[in-house]
């Protein structure tokens, strides 16, 4: 760790690399991760690992340029983004500045990157930004989903999966990261049940504003749509008692002790949706069309409109979900009210209402 290094100076000074030695300060990058392991920071092993691969990166393009990897100055990193706008998707961008940020803030150094948000802001403007919008899946739809799952060994855990990432909001790499019982040193967290509930605690890596965090949540159980007693049916089925929590099933019904990846999560929602499809009579074609607007976040999307519905503020979603903010709720209710209040469908309903005199 650095302790006796100058910080780089403000101003018209700021670009002054030779005030600090630059393998001293790419030594101290690197072992900001040891020091996070160490001190057994709240933060998924695997986020830690693809901050690590990030890093090196960044401190491989500062050393060609006899740049300072740590401190890191603002200037460098708003550089170094503007050099890879052109070659990498926008959220690859802002993940690279989250991993230096975290980085630094391990070393000890406060890193505001005010100048290199500015940047990823005009980076999005020029270039973009490429979103996918899943449709959601909403309580009315969750039902039908749920009553498609077959009563076998993969029908118990995708139906604990549909639920558990239902009314937990979770997305793809935090609900195969789940532990039982307890957390193991491969994931992000844990999930407990008791009579009452099931208490489930994630970790939540570090941002570009936040640091990294746990979230605990709880979930009570229910008389319909149960999340607790669909997880039970599950974990007795596979006899866990400790270890991942959602596993790998082979083709011939053999459950595993391998953990679910979490690129197979968005698909196993897709196959639920695309066979209760059928179910109600679509072909094939149409089932599956119907079925790829779909992915895990569509079960999140899907709570947060329906808790909006049921009349639950922003504040107790967003504390639920473990949001540092509401806007993105904010972001979510707005689109909802778009469409719910859209002026042409006053207009349509009453055009066809005139037609039908």
């Amino acid at each position: 760790m650095l302790t006796n290094q100058k910080r780089l100076p403000s101003g018209s000074d700021a670009m002054d690399h030779t005030a600090i030695d630059c393998d001293e300060a790419s030594k101290a990058l690197a072992s900001s991760f040891d020091t996070a392991r160490a001190i057994g920071m709240a933060i998924d092993p695997r986020t830690l690992r693809v901050y690590k691969q990030k890093v090196r990166k960044f401190d491989a393009w500062c050393a060609a340029r006899q740049r300072p990897a740590c401190p890191t100055s603002d200037e460098t990193l708003a550089v170094y983004i503007s050099e890879l706008a052109d070659s990498y998707h926008f959220n690859t961008l802002r993940g690279i500045v989250s991993a230096v940020s975290f980085a630094n803030r391990v070393t000890g150094l406060a890193f505001t990157p005010t100048l290199t948000l500015e940047v990823l802001s005009g980076i999005a403007r020029v270039h973009g930004v490429a979103s996918q919008t899943r449709a959601p899946i909403e309580g009315g739809d969750l039902v039908r989903l749920v009553a498609s799952c077959p009563d076998s060994p993969r029908g118990r855990r995708d139906r604990a999966l549909l639920l558990l990432g239902f009314c937990a909001g979770l997305g793809s790499d935090e609900i195969v990261g789940i532990d039982y019982a307890a957390r193991g040193p491969d994931a992000c967290g844990h999930a407990r049940i008791s009579p009452h509930g099931m208490h489930i605690e994630i970790l939540r890596a570090a941002t570009m504003r936040t640091d990294a965090r746990a979230v605990v949540k709880f979930l009570p159980r229910r008389a319909q749509l149960c999340p607790v007693a669909a997880l039970e049916q599950w974990v007795d089925e596979a006899r866990i008692t400790c270890g991942p929590l959602f596993r790998r099933i082979d083709q011939w019904g053999h459950i595993g002790n391998a953990r679910l990846l979490a690129k197979t999560a968005p698909t196993i929602v897709r196959k639920i949706v695309a066979r209760a499809e059928l179910a109600a009579g679509a072909s094939q074609a149409a089932a599956d069309r119907i079925a790829s607007r779909y992915a895990m976040k569509s079960l999140r999307s899907g709570f947060i409109k329906s808790a909006f519905a049921a009349g639950a503020s922003e504040e107790r979603v967003a504390s639920h979900l473990g949001y540092t903010s509401a806007q993105v709720l904010r972001d979510y209710r707005r689109r909802h009210v778009a469409l719910r209040d859209h002026p042409t469908r006053a207009v349509l309903l009453k055009e066809r209402a005139t037609e039908t005199r």
